[in-house]
């Protein structure tokens, strides 16, 4: 009787199961989510023109924009976060761009991506070149020993003398240094102030550009002054052929620098303390740092090359430092 009750009670819960299952639909297995693949970057062609960069590149198929950095730093953009410099374009069809106002004489390093549907490319490095310095100004001009009038402006280009050029000048000495080191100059050093029976004539210094393009002509009108006796110079007994310099030596208003000039000679110059080159200069005026020198007395010499390293002038004075 209860091997009977219990066959009738597993027959019972087939039953209900069977009953419970009918008319149900297994669930279906999930199927696996489509992964996208990243886009290609962008390869960038960089060109410069003074303080632009112009950028140029390839269209990527499914791009729905494109980001350019652009950093003087080589060190990679965040890829979870734009930089400042981020320039974000919307269209992938738009396949250039400019980078205006461009520090000169720096060299930027352009990184670009290709946008999408969540599917951006890495970030890629394209190299721009140096930017070329297009500065052409003069941070100093001068004539020694003769005042330019109005007062020296890099932004001014024509100036004159205060006062007329002695006849018996023959040379002077025209002092001009460029604001950028990498620009050229040209009409500095010694100069003829005037060819045979010119009463007035113009001095041009011309500043180049590192750029090879850019230039600033900066103009100094001179005229003739009174007919003056030219004093004999005499030999100096250290060499034959060697002639006597009209050195000059003045402090600037801290004592701390030396400013030397001198009037005449034509080659290049080595400026000496105690028989030490301190400085070689193409034109016959300098400063030299002197706020390192000891308390005693120093002997400050000039001597002027020519080709061949042959000595053509040459000079000496002595000054003493004081303590402070």
């Amino acid at each position: 009787m209860k091997k009977s009750l219990l066959a009738l009670q597993v027959v019972f819960f087939t039953l209900l199961l069977a009953l419970l299952s009918c008319g149900s639909t297994p669930p279906a297995a999930e199927e696996p989510e489509e992964v996208k693949e990243k886009l290609i970057a962008p390869f960038v062609i960089v060109s410069s023109d003074k303080s632009t960069i112009k950028l140029n590149w390839n269209k990527v198929e499914g791009a729905t924009g494109y980001k350019i950095y652009y950093s003087t730093s080589e060190a990679a953009p965040s890829n979870t976060e734009d930089p400042p410099s981020v320039i974000t374009i919307d269209s992938g069809d738009t396949l250039s761009t400019q980078i205006e106002n461009i520090g000169a004489g720096a060299t930027y390093f352009i990184w670009a991506k290709a946008t999408g549907d969540g599917i951006d490319s890495d970030w890629a490095m394209s190299l721009a070149n140096k930017m070329p310095n297009y500065n052409a100004n003069l941070s100093n001009l001068e004539i020694i020993d003769y005042t330019l009038t109005p007062v020296f402006n890099p932004d001014v280009y024509n100036y004159s003398l205060t006062s007329p050029v002695a006849s018996g000048v023959e040379t002077i000495t025209v002092s001009a240094d460029p604001e950028d080191i990498n620009a050229l100059v040209s009409g500095d050093g010694c100069q003829a102030p005037f060819g045979e029976g010119q009463d007035e004539n113009i001095i041009t210094v011309r500043v180049t550009a590192e750029d090879g393009v850019n230039y600033n002509d900066y103009t100094i009108y001179i005229s003739r002054g009174e007919i003056v006796e030219a004093e004999e110079e005499e030999d100096d007994d250290d060499g034959e052929g060697i002639g006597v310099l009209k050195l000059r030596v003045r402090h600037d208003k801290d004592n701390k620098l030396l400013i030397l000039s001198c009037r005449d000679g034509e080659g290049y110059y080595q400026w000496h303390i105690n028989g030490i080159v301190r400085k070689t200069t193409r034109t016959g005026r300098t400063r030299i740092d002197i706020s390192h020198l000891r308390p005693g007395t120093y002997t400050i010499g000039v001597v002027v090359f020519k080709k061949q390293n042959t000595i053509h002038y040459s000079s000496k004075v002595t000054i003493t430092v004081d303590e402070d």
